[in-house]
C-alpha cells in the first residue's frame, strides 16, 4: 500500500517539524538560562565568540545609531493561558474603546488581528471551550465590518490545532504579518499601556504577528483663537487685495470646528473623572509653645502670620523680606522720667533731644497686647491696605488691631461670656463672633456695638463661619448641632444635626453649595446645603479635628488637628461606608496624610495657586 504525499501536505509536515525543533530549543534554552549557565553551553549558539574584530564592532555600532526605532517589545513565546488571554484581550479593548480621540479610530482596527490571533493561540494550545467562549464574548464586535465576514465565518469551523494548520485562510493569516500604520503620538500611546500592566501576551503578539509602520507626523493640536483675532482674520479676508478662501477651506471649515469642539468637550469629560491633583503644602511650626499657642492666622497676602497665647499677647511675624516696626515713640520705656530731671538740662530742647535718642529698634516679631484673657481666635481682614486684625479672647471682647502702627483700634464689647471664634465677610465689612453665652452676633467694623443676634442653640456657640455670598452664617454649637441663619432677618434657615461632640470646625465650599463640619467625634461630615441633609462623611482622624479648608475649585478638602496630620480628601469620589463600623477605618476620599512629628494643626488655607497653608505648634 502506498501513500501519496501532495505539495501541501508535506510543507505542512516540515513546517509542523520546524515549530515543534522550535519549542524544544527554546525550552532547553529557557532552562539553561534559569540555572544561570553560560551562553556558550546553550544549544543554538553557534559560532558564539567571546572576541569581537574591531571591523564587526564599528558596523554594530554604525547599525545602532542610524536606527531610527528601538525595538521596544520583548520576544518569547506565547502562553498557552486562556484565562490571561481572554482577561488582557478584554483590557486592551476597554483601553481602546474609552481612549480619546484621535487615538480610538487610529487604534481601533488594532482589535480584530489582536481577536484572531488570541483565538488562533487558544485553539492551537488545545483550549477549545474557552475558546469558543472568547469567540462568542467578542465577535460580534466585528461583525459591522464587511471586510472581515470571510475570515470570522472561518473561525467558527475551527475546533483543534489541526484545523488551524490545515485552514489555507487561516495559514496565510498567521504567515503574513498583519499591517498596521500608526503615528508617532498614537503609537506611545499604546506602548506606554501595554508596559504598564501585565499584558505580556498581548505584547507577544503585536509583535510576532503585527507589522507597525510609524509614520513621523504627530496628531493634530487644535488651537482655539480669541474672538477678535477671529474677526481680524475675517476682515483680511474680506480685503480684495489678499486672496480668497477657496470653496475647499470654506467646506471644510465647519466640519472641523464640530470635530474640534467634540474632541474638547470629550477630553474635558476624561479629565473632570480623574482625581485632584494633590496640592504643595508650606507648613508653619511656631516654636514659642512656652507661651502656650491657643489659635493662629496667615493674612491672605501671605505676609503676615498672628499667633495668639494664653498668656493674652498676640505676636506677629512676617513671612517676605519685610520687618514689623513698632511706632516710635518719644519716651523710653526702660527708663522713669521725673520732674527733677528737667533740672540736669539748661534748655527745654536739650531734655526733647536727650528723650529722643531712644527709638524702638526693628524686629521681626511685634507682641500686642490689650486683651485680658486668653486669645481664641484671630482673623485678618480681607482688605490689604491697611491691614487690620481681629481677635477674641477670654475676657468676653473683640479687638480690631491696625498693623501698620501695631495700636489697638477698637474694641466690640457685647458678650457676657468668653468669645470663642470669629470670621469676616469677604464681601463686606461684616463679622460675626460666637460665645460661651450661647449666641452668636453680627457686627459692622465701624460700630462697636453688635448689628444683630443670633439665638438658638442650647449651648456654648464653639465656631462661626460667613456663607461665601455673605447673606447667611452657619454656627457650630457644644449641642452638636450646626445651624445657618440669615443675616437679613437672623432667623435659622437650616438645622443639622449628626454630630456626636462639641463642632469645632467649618468649612463653605466655593460655590457655597456645599458645608464641611467636624469637631470632637474625629468625624468629618459634608451637607448639601439645599436640602440640609448630610451628602458625605469622612472617617480617618484619630483625634479631634479643628480645621477645615476647601481648595478653590471645591474637588479637595484638607484637614488637620490633634493628631498632628493634614489629611487631603477627595470630595466628588463616591464613597460607601454602609459596611465600615470601625472609626479606625479610612474612607476611601482619602487621597493623602501628611504626618507632622509632634506639631498639632491650628490653621489651613487653600491659596489661589494650590497651595496649601498650615500652622500650629512646635512642641
Amino acid at each position: 500500500m502506498s501513500v501519496e504525499w501532495n505539495s501541501f501536505d508535506f510543507l505542512q509536515y516540515l513546517k509542523m517539524k520546524r515549530i515543534k525543533n522550535e519549542q524544544i530549543q527554546m525550552s532547553m534554552s529557557n532552562y539553561l538560562k534559569r540555572r544561570q549557565y553560560p551562553e556558550s553551553s546553550i544549544p543554538g549558539k553557534r559560532n558564539h565568540q567571546y572576541i569581537q574584530e574591531p571591523s564587526e564592532l564599528v558596523s554594530q555600532n554604525n547599525v545602532h545609531h542610524l536606527s531610527t526605532i528601538n525595538n521596544v517589545l520583548a520576544y518569547s513565546s506565547i502562553t498557552g493561558d486562556a484565562t490571561a488571554c481572554d482577561h488582557q484581550f478584554s483590557q486592551l479593548k476597554q483601553f481602546i474603546c474609552d481612549a480619546v480621540e484621535p487615538y480610538r479610530t487610529e487604534l481601533h482596527i488594532l482589535l480584530f488581528p489582536i481577536f484572531v490571533h488570541v483565538y488562533l493561540e487558544m485553539l492551537y494550545n488545545g483550549h477549545k471551550s474557552p475558546a469558543h467562549k472568547f469567540h462568542a464574548r467578542h465577535v460580534t464586535f466585528f461583525r459591522e465590518d464587511s471586510e472581515n465576514q470571510d475570515i470570522l465565518d472561518t473561525l467558527v469551523k475551527l475546533n483543534n490545532r489541526e484545523d488551524v494548520l490545515t485552514c489555507k485562510l487561516v495559514a496565510e493569516f498567521r504567515d503574513h504579518k498583519y499591517s498596521l500604520a500608526f503615528t508617532q503620538d498614537t503609537f506611545d500611546y499604546l506602548v506606554r499601556f501595554l508596559k504598564a500592566d501585565d499584558n505580556m501576551i498581548m505584547l507577544q503578539i503585536f509583535n510576532k504577528h503585527l507589522k507597525v509602520e510609524v509614520k513621523g507626523d504627530k496628531c493634530p493640536v487644535f488651537e482655539c483663537k480669541p474672538q477678535n483675532l477671529q474677526s481680524e482674520i475675517n476682515c483680511k479676508s474680506a480685503d480684495p487685495h489678499l486672496p480668497a478662501l477657496t470653496s475647499a477651506n470654506a467646506d471644510k471649515s465647519p466640519a472641523t470646528d464640530q470635530v474640534t469642539k467634540e474632541m474638547l468637550l470629550e477630553c474635558i469629560k476624561s479629565l473632570q473623572v480623574l482625581p485632584p491633583c494633590l496640592p504643595s503644602i508650606c507648613f508653619l511650626a511656631i516654636a514659642t509653645a512656652h507661651h502656650s499657642l491657643s489659635c493662629a492666622s496667615v493674612s491672605d497676602d501671605r505676609k503676615y502670620v498672628a499667633g495668639g497665647f494664653e498668656d493674652s499677647s498676640i505676636r506677629l511675624w512676617t513671612l517676605g523680606a519685610s520687618i514689623v516696626r513698632t511706632p516710635p515713640t518719644k519716651m523710653n520705656p526702660s527708663r522713669i522720667t521725673l520732674s527733677a530731671d528737667s533740672l540736669l538740662y539748661k534748655d527745654k530742647d536739650n531734655v526733647n533731644n536727650h528723650y529722643d535718642d531712644w527709638s524702638a529698634a526693628p524686629d521681626q516679631c511685634v507682641v500686642l497686647r490689650g486683651h485680658s484673657g486668653s486669645i481664641y481666635n484671630m482673623c485678618f481682614l480681607p482688605d490689604p491696605d491697611p491691614v487690620y486684625l481681629l481677635s477674641c479672647s477670654k475676657d468676653t471682647t473683640v479687638r480690631l488691631w491696625n498693623l501698620e502702627n501695631c495700636c489697638n483700634t477698637v474694641r466690640y464689647a457685647g458678650h457676657n461670656y468668653p468669645v470663642w471664634d470669629i470670621d469676616v465677610c469677604r464681601v463686606s465689612s461684616m463679622f460675626v463672633s460666637g460665645s460661651c453665652d450661647r449666641t452668636a452676633k453680627l457686627w459692622s467694623t465701624d460700630r462697636i456695638f453688635p448689628v444683630r443676634t443670633f439665638a438658638g442653640h442650647t449651648l456654648d456657640v464653639s465656631r462661626v463661619k460667613f456663607h461665601p455670598n455673605g447673606m447667611y452664617v452657619a454656627t457650630g454649637s457644644s449641642d452638636r448641632s450646626v445651624r445657618l441663619w440669615s443675616i437679613n432677618d437672623g432667623k435659622c434657615v437650616r438645622l443639622m444635626q449628626g454630630h456626636r461632640g462639641t463642632v469645632l470646625a467649618m468649612a463653605f465650599s466655593p460655590n457655597g453649595q456645599y458645608l464641611a463640619t467636624s469637631g470632637d467625634d474625629k468625624k468629618i461630615r459634608i451637607w448639601d446645603l439645599n436640602t440640609g441633609n448630610l451628602f458625605k462623611e469622612f472617617r480617618g482622624h484619630v483625634d479631634t479635628v479643628y480645621s477645615l479648608t476647601f481648595c478653590r475649585d471645591g474637588s479637595m478638602l484638607a484637614s488637620g488637628g490633634l493628631d498632628s496630620s493634614i489629611r487631603i480628601w477627595d470630595v466628588r469620589k463616591e464613597g460607601d461606608f454602609s459596611n465600615a463600623s470601625l472609626d479606625t477605618t479610612a474612607s476611601p476620599e482619602q487621597l493623602a496624610c501628611y504626618p507632622t512629628k509632634s506639631t498639632p494643626i491650628h490653621f489651613l488655607n487653600f491659596t489661589s495657586h494650590n497651595l496649601l497653608l498650615g500652622a500650629g505648634p512646635l512642641l
